[in-house]
């Protein structure tokens, strides 16, 4: 046989293949491939990492660490994934956030190779990192093809297309493509399916599909910067500009002892004077509140105009001048001063540009809009009838009464004698409050706002129990937000709530949500919309919050199991519960955990407590 008849059916044999593998693919049931990444635990030097790539003269690249190599795998049929979406949802998410945080990373390392010696400084500090990469992140969403939901369709798609090709090539490797042809569906994706299981975790596939996924993403990574090319001297001069003014301004990062959050009075007073803030309108001048035990009555001065911005600015404000107070006040009695500036950058207005004849700066509405609420607040007055003494956890009367805030010049003032019983002893409680809160446009965004400061402060008030994976009904989290269901239309009210909770796990103000023994199908149905009010709802703290209060946790019996007996134990759940066949959410369901907990019980990241032990031991007699 000559050489090229010999060529001509090495290809007619390759295409033939090729046209079989095809068809076993269409075969096969549909499927999602999940990602749960760990934090990571060490802040790169990017400074070094530039330097590698720049000397390697590849600065369009991902990071050494290969994008999906810090993650557990799961492979959940498309029936399974269907019935916990939500949840599933949220993991897609946040493996979607992770890979736009590696692009935005190569953008910026284009950036500095340009103009090193402005733009250095990003890299040398984290703080300032960390707002480059939020605004490039948001500059790849609205500017580019990342932020259109077909571009993570198409992705989507190949992915599971190289994916199943990638599986099935293995298997006809073992058990010959005659042979799967001859199987009938059923055992074709039983077959299938315990193949994919097995290799899920396996370093030698994950090398051999992330080198392929590499190369998909780094076209990304051209065709982005191609994109962005023609505008990068704008993009420059706006990174110089924030760079500048977060270096001419306040230092803030003392005020963030955690990093992206500062603290803010947690009593039960402090949050109700937030929800009636929420309510203030021009027509009313008096607000009686109860919250528990705590109640009052809050007083405005007569006249003032507010509409429903305002009110949503004068909670943003508050808490800033509470911020700052407990920041830079020793005792109650200190005045303490804040700039307008401070409260215009703590809520990430950004100034204009100078140059060609233009003033920069703060615009002045932005300024009159925050005059105007210290204003307001300088004029509350708060009357309580009773409140709780936490030592005796009874109702205890008082004749307390005073301003909210008490100014002695412009912007020179202290917390308001009302909140002096709950900074000093037993009843100090300060909680975190994430920066998003204020970031969050006060108008579009404002159940993003207020689902913050209500989580803020459960999560506070649950950290001594370390009760976070409470579920939350559905009615109480509108309430919280002064949401009501809209009868005539109840899925617009569902559809903006879960998009308020979709928003805060992208931003990583919580680490995920899920509902916990909701029926979809209910919601086809006649009046499903008050069915839906009492559905539970777990909302999962990020880890910022999991770590900063883990100190306040109550001291337990401490358990006599040793280290190597807790890692047996952890095996032994995580043999179980795959022996049961059952997914994470599925067995936390069953434990009322959340699934995120589940992972970490599984993985020996965390100790339950002996309740929840004993609850976990039964499970495994069962």
């Amino acid at each position: 046989m000559s050489m090229s008849h010999l060529s001509l059916s090495l290809s007619q044999s390759s295409e033939m293949f090729r046209q079989e593998m095809i068809k076993l693919c269409a075969r096969t049931q549909p499927f999602y491939v999940l990602f749960m990444f760990e934090q990571d635990e060490q802040p790169y030097d990017y400074v070094k990492l530039f330097e590698t790539y720049q000397s390697m003269g590849t600065i369009l690249k991902l990071e050494k660490e290969k994008i999906f190599h810090t993650s557990e795998v799961f492979i959940v049929k498309e029936s399974a994934y269907l019935e916990n979406q939500a949840l599933f949802f949220q993991l897609r998410v946040r493996a979607r956030e992770r890979l736009i945080e590696k692009l935005a990373k190569s953008v910026i390392f284009y950036v500095v190779s340009q103009q090193q010696h402005l733009n250095l400084t990003l890299l040398q500090d984290q703080h300032l990192l960390d707002d480059s990469l939020t605004i490039t992140k948001n500059v790849l969403k609205k500017w580019t093809f990342i932020g259109e939901e077909k571009t993570w369709d198409a992705f989507t798609t190949w992915y599971s297309d190289t994916l199943t090709m990638a599986i099935l090539e293995d298997i006809v490797v073992v058990e010959g493509l005659n042979s799967l042809k001859k199987l009938p569906d059923k055992a074709l994706n039983a077959l299938f399916f315990a193949h994919m299981n097995d290799v899920a975790n396996d370093e030698t596939f994950i090398d051999k599909i992330s080198l392929v996924v590499d190369d998909y993403i780094k076209e990304w990574q051209e065709q982005v910067i191609l994109l962005l090319k023609k505008d990068l001297e704008v993009y420059i001069e706006v990174e110089k500009s924030v760079t500048q003014t977060m270096q001419n301004a306040r230092d803030f990062s003392q005020l963030a002892t955690v990093p992206h959050y500062m603290y803010v009075m947690n009593n039960t007073l402090y949050q109700v004077i937030r929800e009636v803030l929420y309510q203030l309108n021009s027509s009313q001048t008096v607000y009686s509140f109860q919250k528990g035990k705590t109640k009052g009555t809050l007083f405005l001065k007569e006249g003032q105009i507010i509409d429903a911005t305002m009110a949503v600015l004068a909670v943003d404000v508050l808490d800033i001048l509470c911020g700052f107070f407990l920041h830079q006040s020793e005792n109650m009695q200190n005045i303490v001063e804040i700039r307008l500036t401070d409260i215009l950058m703590m809520r990430d207005i950004k100034q204009k540009l100078g140059g060609e004849g233009r003033r920069g700066g703060y615009e002045a509405k932005q300024k009159q809009q925050v005059l105007a609420v210290l204003a307001l607040l300088k004029n509350i007055h708060v009357e309580i009838e009773q409140m709780v003494s936490y030592h005796t956890n009874q109702p205890t009367p008082l004749k307390l009464k005073g301003q909210l805030l008490v100014f002695e010049q412009e912007y020179c003032y202290k917390l308001g004698p009302i909140f002096t019983p709950y900074l000093s002893g037993s009843q100090r409680q300060l909680a975190l409050l994430p920066f998003r809160a204020f970031h969050y446009h006060v108008y579009r965004f404002r159940h993003e706002k207020q689902l913050c400061r209500y989580l803020s402060w459960r999560w506070r008030t649950q950290a001594s129990q370390a009760k976070y994976w409470q579920a939350n009904k559905v009615s109480t989290l509108l309430k919280a937000i002064g949401e009501t269901l809209n009868q005539r239309s109840p899925s617009r009210t569902r559809e903006r709530f879960e998009k308020a909770l979709d928003q805060l796990t992208t931003d990583g103000v919580i680490a995920g949500w899920h509902y916990v023994n909701w029926d979809e199908a209910v919601a086809v149905g006649k009046g499903w919309g008050n069915y839906w009010l009492n559905a539970a709802v777990i909302i999962e703290p990020p880890q910022a919050v999991l770590e900063t209060y883990h100190s306040l946790e109550k001291k337990r019996v401490p358990m006599t199991t040793t280290k190597k007996e807790n890692e047996e134990f952890a095996k032994q759940l995580a043999n179980f519960r795959k022996s049961q066949h059952l997914t994470l959410s599925q067995a936390g369901e069953m434990l009322h955990v959340s699934a995120a907990y589940m992972s970490q019980l599984e993985r020996n990241i965390v100790r339950p407590s002996l309740k929840l032990r004993k609850r976990l031991e039964r499970w495994l007699l069962s």
